[in-house]
């Protein structure tokens, strides 16, 4: 299952493990900074 050809982006000719470790650091990011704003909130209340 290669789906980086449909997709555009910056892995494009890379291996496909190179685009999943860079997705799953986007993810991770993306995350902390939910969680982040999520406890800000918290703490706010």
């Amino acid at each position: 299952m290669v789906a980086s050809g449909s997709l555009e982006s910056p892995f494009d000719g890379q291996p496909d493990s190179v685009t999943k470790i860079g997705m799953l650091v986007k993810f991770r990011k993306a995350m902390e900074k939910y969680a982040a704003s999520n406890m800000a909130s918290k703490t706010l209340e």
